[in-house]
Formats: C-alpha cells, structure tokens, sequence
C-alpha cells in the first residue's frame, strides 16, 4: 500500500478535503466552464451553403468543383446567375449536370422580372416585365399570377426549384437605391404588396417552385444600398413593413425567407438583421401572434456585399448566422468580389476551410 492510500486511511474525510480543495475547486470550474461552453452552442446549427460559381457548362473548373462539392454535401445549393447563362438548353443541361447526383438539391435564381431577371429575352427566355407592372393591374390577381406561371412553368423546365422572389419590400421611400428607385416594390402600401405577392407565390407553388420573399425586415425604407456598405434603417423603418413577410407566410406557409443586412437598432444594436439573433426571435414572435406557429426557411442575403463582407470574414458571418438561426447561408455571387479568388475552389478552402 502506498503512503498517500495509507494517509487517506489515517486521515479524516475532512481533513483529507481541506487539503485538497484547491484540487476539487479547479476541477470543478474547468467542468462549469465546458458546461457553459456546451449550454451556449447547444443546438446551434451550421446552416446550409449555397453558392454560385463561375462557367456555364461542365467542363468549366467552378462547375466541376461544385459538382463534386454538392456530391460530398460540403456544398448544399446552387445559385444561377447572368455569368452562367446562354440559353435554355444550355442551362437545362448545365443543371442536369450538377445535379446528377442528387435531383433534390436546390437550384435557385433571382428572376423577380424588371431590373432584376438572370433570364432574360436575349438569350432566348420569356419577357418577364417589372414588378411595379404587374402591381398595375388594378389589384388583378390573375393578371399577375398569369405573368408569373409563364416564368415558372419556364424554369421548372430548366430544373430551378427555387426563386429569390417575390420581393416582399414596401416601397415607403421611392428613392431608396436599391428598392423603390430600381421598381423593385409592388407598392406603396403593404395590403397591395401582400396581395401580389401572393398571386406569385401561387403561380410559382403551380410549377412546383419554392418562393423566397425578400427583404426582411423591410429594406424599403432605407436611404442606403446595402450592396455598397452599411444600411441602417433604425429611424426610417415602420413595423407595418414586416406585415407582408408575415401575411404571405400565412396564407403560403411553404415559402422562405432572405433575411435582408440591414441594421435595425430598435432591434439589436450590434448585428445587421441577416446575423442578428434578436431580430430572427422578433420576427417569429410576430408569426406566432398571427396565429403562425411554423418556422419560416431563413434565407442570408449574400456575404459578399459591402455591408458584410467589409466587415465580416466568412467564417464569422457563417457561425454568426447560425447562431441566430439562418437555415442557409449564400456565398461567392458577385462578380467584383469573385475577382479575389482563383477559383470557387480557392474561395472554398481559404475562406471556410472546405477541400474539394
């Protein structure tokens, strides 16, 4: 028997303690530290990557990275834009291509029509006129949702399932850059917004299309581009700007939203609303007093504009996003910011630590 069992055995259990509670002490705040550190994340989900990438065919470098990527689901979606578009042959096979693997990953595109389209007359798609258009037929609803099948049946042929669209925004400033001065809005008045919205979140669930109603919680009012740096919207935005998110939501509990990076201070003063833990929490609360129990698919806008990606690495707004309970988070969209990066490749491995 050794001296230390011999001494435990002389020595009383107190006495034994008091000597040895320094021990016990730094045992038990190194376990209280883990415990806290596993209470913090615990339940806290990386969200899913989707990104877009240069090329239009598969034997371009990006799109045969992201094909493996999405094969190994290191990558989870895909995003289309004008770079990757010829013509609808070539998209429905550039599609099938990176989807061989798996047809259920999603194929997302913006095509809001006006301004804002990937699918344009040029290159062989249907003429898809602008929102404030459509917001012109007096309330028609099937005037709308007619404009709006025609695209939808399109690009469920060409294998997209998913459209950043409708955009939710009110237009409360018409000079806002990036809303109301591009046409972006339906209108003025949120109850007309919500109305249109709905009539092409219908057409698009027709074709089997999954909507995305964008940009919560409102970017309408803004006086800033949240493409070119900071937007704060703390004194300008009114909660009546949230009411078509949540009516459209109501009536088409399937649809997701993209959650907008501007900042809302009223809200959280420290993370625009697409990191922003506090303005997520707000906006269920909200569905929940509409009678709306269901989570919404909560969309990021995409890091790399300004307001983000002068501010934010990819990893941080990643973690940040899933701390605040993004479902998805979007990566490598604009061409100005791709120009960094050798490839989609190059990107994936410096900035988030994936190998393809």
């Amino acid at each position: 028997m050794c001296d230390f069992q011999i001494m435990l055995l002389k020595t009383p259990f107190r006495s034994v303690f008091q000597e040895y509670k320094k021990i016990f002490v730094f045992i038990a705040t190194i376990l209280i530290a883990f415990a806290c550190l596993f209470w913090k994340n615990y339940g806290v989900k990386t969200p899913d990557i989707w990104v877009g990438f240069v090329g239009t065919s598969e034997k371009d470098p990006d799109v045969a990275v992201l094909q493996r990527a999405l094969a190994l689901k290191k990558v989870h979606g895909i995003i289309l834009f004008g770079r990757n578009i010829v013509n609808p042959n070539q998209v429905r096979s550039l599609v099938s291509f990176l989807t061989r693997n798996n047809r259920h990953i999603p194929v997302a595109i913006d095509q809001e029509g006006g301004k804002v389209r990937r699918l344009k007359e040029n290159n062989g798609f249907l003429a898809c006129g602008a929102m404030r258009a459509a917001a012109d037929y007096q309330g028609n609803v099937l005037d709308i949702q007619t404009i709006h099948e025609a695209a939808a049946k399109e690009m469920s042929d060409l294998g997209i399932t998913m459209v950043f669209g409708p955009v939710a925004d009110t237009n409360s400033n018409p000079r806002c850059p990036v809303i109301g001065a591009l046409g972006r809005s339906f209108s003025d008045q949120p109850n007309q917004v919500t109305h249109c919205c709905n009539a092409v979140i219908t057409a698009y669930e027709k074709y089997g299309l999954m909507a995305c109603l964008k940009h919560v919680p409102g970017h309408g009012s803004s006086l800033e581009d949240s493409h070119k740096g900071l937007t704060d919207v703390t004194f300008t935005w009114d909660k009546k700007e949230l009411a078509p998110f949540i009516q459209c939501f109501k009536a088409h509990p399937k649809v997701a939203m993209m959650m907008s990076h501007v900042m809302l201070r009223t809200k959280d003063g420290k993370f625009p609303a697409s990191m922003s833990k506090k303005v997520v929490d707000f906006l269920r609360k909200e569905l929940l007093h509409s009678g709306v129990s269901q989570k919404p698919l909560l969309i990021s806008d995409a890091y790399d504009m300004k307001a983000i990606c002068d501010v934010y690495t990819p990893k941080q707004f990643l973690k940040q996003c899933g701390v605040a309970g993004l479902d998805v988070v979007l990566f490598y969209c604009a061409d100005a910011f791709n120009t960094k990066y050798a490839s989609l490749a190059d990107f994936l491995n410096k900035e988030l630590g994936i190998v393809v």
